[in-house]
């Protein structure tokens, strides 16, 4: 993600072969009737989704659907189809009615209340939390010279999984390093009355702008096309991605806020305050399309994430040709409030009745014990429903 690749070209060929030659050796050696993978997020799982989608077996993968922490089960790495969207259609077709609507309300309301937040929950900026990161880059030091590294491949040499102690140092002094020089950074503020779109950066590497949004995967490039393509006095804002918070070093940040008619804004801002202002959304992806759904804000959408293209506010633009034309068709979009409602509730709806909540927040990022028999059981009755209906 810094422009320059660590493999040769004819490296990465050979690992992309020997990809293939795993997947002829699975379906050898386990001739398996369906397969899980937790996502579509890297090669290997979209490998493995292309060669056994030719012999006619279903892969089926977690994905996001947005709707607070609710996971879906898709079975293409563009989430385009899987449970969430055979239920989604019999909702839209009449097939099926909405059960949970007060649910649905609820969720609703909380959002506009502030009792839901979309902003990260890792604790950026406390003095405790460094000294966790201290603790734990000292920890994974000693552990990594007192115990054998059981997922280093020689072949591949170190990865995240399997890294050196200096390659532990240096990440950890890179982040205090990225976190010391953002307090730098004069952020832009909003100006009264100024009319603006809201591109929000993603994470990265992340499977929804990696794979799904790979054309636009270069994020400062693709805010100078869209700055470019603005009309009139519109500006661009952006706003980093809080998990991003000593990741990003800071060229990348200066490179974005100084790119012409771009305003960068401190990722510190909760994006609900930003979509609520701004004109409409200009993204690839990301949970900021679903928000500014639940306001009745206008979205285009460049990437491919086949589940957001459902939602009522999205309209899909997967180049820059005719942008201008489109965002001066949408600015001042207003949304029939009758329809608008009923996809929106049936989007949700289906999130609610094929999805379950992982507790992903809490394993991740913050660490705790959840219920992973909840998780196994949820799996489980996906692959059965899959390799039993009718």
């Amino acid at each position: 993600y810094s422009f320059f690749q660590n493999k040769s070209d004819n490296e990465i060929e050979d690992y992309i072969k020997s990809l293939y030659f795993l997947c002829r050796k699975v379906e050898r050696d386990f001739n398996p009737s369906i397969i899980f993978t937790p996502n579509f997020v890297s090669l290997p799982h979209i490998i493995f989704y292309l060669y056994f989608k030719k012999k006619g077996i279903k892969v089926l993968a977690l994905s996001d659907s947005k709707v607070g922490n609710q996971q879906i089960f898709v079975t293409d790495f563009f989430d385009e189809s899987g449970y969430f969207h055979e239920y989604l259609d019999k909702l839209e077709s009449g097939e099926k009615s909405i059960e949970n609507k007060k649910k649905i309300e609820d969720f609703i309301n909380k959002y506009h209340s502030n009792k839901i937040s979309y902003l990260t929950t890792l604790d950026l900026r406390t003095f405790k939390t460094e000294i966790k990161n201290l603790a734990k880059m000292i920890l994974s030091i000693i552990r990594s010279i007192t115990h054998k590294d059981l997922n280093h491949i020689k072949n591949l040499g170190y990865t995240m999984d399997s890294q050196k102690p200096y390659v532990i140092l240096r990440n950890y002094l890179s982040n205090i390093k990225n976190k010391i020089s953002e307090k730098f950074i004069k952020y832009d503020v909003f100006k009264k009355d100024e009319e603006f779109a809201f591109m929000p950066i993603q994470v990265q590497p992340e499977s929804s702008i990696d794979v799904q949004s790979v054309n636009f995967s270069n994020q400062i490039e693709t805010a100078r096309k869209i700055a470019m393509h603005l009309p009139g006095d519109m500006k661009l804002y952006v706003k980093d991605h809080p998990f991003m918070y000593g990741l990003r070093n800071y060229s990348y940040l200066k490179k974005l806020q100084n790119t012409p008619n771009v305003k960068l804004i401190d990722f510190r801002v909760d994006s609900k305050e930003i979509i609520n202002k701004c004109s409409l959304i200009i993204c690839a992806t990301g949970t900021t399309i679903f928000q500014s759904a639940l306001i009745k804000k206008p979205c285009i959408m460049l990437g491919k994430t086949g589940t957001l293209k459902r939602l009522p506010n999205v309209f899909v633009q997967n180049s820059f040709v005719d942008l201008t034309k489109k965002i001066n068709e949408l600015k001042y979009k207003e949304f029939d409030s009758i329809s608008y409602t009923k996809k929106l509730y049936n989007y949700i709806e289906a999130s609610f009745q094929t999805g379950f909540d992982s507790g992903y927040i809490n394993i991740w990022e913050k660490n705790l014990i959840s219920d992973l028999d909840i998780i196994c059981n949820k799996i489980i009755q996906e692959l059965e429903r899959n390799l039993y209906q009718k």
